[in-house]
């Protein structure tokens, strides 16, 4: 019974993770924080057992779903080594919108950690799995973090290209968070370039 027994313990845990995705942002996300920290033997062991078994879309499905618990709690590397590995073992299993999420959520942590080689792969990939029109968010987030890359390579013109195209589909939205992170890159962009009266428009934008 074992192995149906870890079957249900990873059913079990991808559900808390999926729950807990609603409530990690809003008034009740201190809570959930540690609701997960008090389960987090359990998530990364539902992790494992999955990806031992091959069910990688139990993996992304988790890793995507607590993209905000990663950075809050410094587990980057961890979450990381996961999508890593589940890529590694069946990309080709993983459905076009979850994956294009995962590789989305994987750059940005690379990107936070200064791998900006495997961030931008992470990126272009899922850029070219996303339509814009029909998912306009994860779209803005890609273009975002393009932009961070460029920028983070002196290319600025190509970062203002970048990053402006994020803010206009951001401001087709309705989602604040796109809304200001791409009002919040330019603000940055703007700043190190010292157009610092533009940097204020965008900064107060965001």
């Amino acid at each position: 019974e074992r192995d149906e027994l870890r079957r249900q313990h990873a059913k079990t845990f991808l559900a808390l993770a999926e729950r807990a995705n609603v409530y990690l942002i809003g008034p009740e996300q201190a809570a959930w924080y540690e609701r997960i920290d008090a389960e987090f033997d359990n998530v990364r062991a539902a992790l494992d057992w999955s990806l031992r078994e091959g069910d990688v879309v139990t993996v992304v499905r988790i890793f995507v779903a607590l993209n905000r618990y990663w950075p809050a709690r410094s587990r980057r590397r961890e979450a990381r080594r996961w999508m890593r590995e589940a890529l590694e073992r069946g990309a080709d299993r993983l459905p076009r919108r979850l994956l294009a999420r995962g590789l989305r959520y994987s750059g940005e942590l690379g990107l936070a950690e200064g791998d900006l080689g495997e961030a931008l792969r992470h990126l272009e990939r899922a850029r070219s799995m996303v339509d814009s029109t029909t998912d306009p968010v994860t779209a803005g987030f890609i273009l975002s973090g393009l932009g961070h890359i460029a920028a983070r390579h002196d290319e600025f013109d190509e970062a203002r290209e970048l990053l402006m195209r994020g803010h206009a589909l951001a401001s087709g939205t309705a989602n604040p968070d796109l809304i200001a992170c791409l009002a919040n890159d330019l603000g940055i962009l703007e700043a190190r370039q010292r157009n610092y009266e533009g940097a204020l428009e965008h900064f107060s934008e965001s």
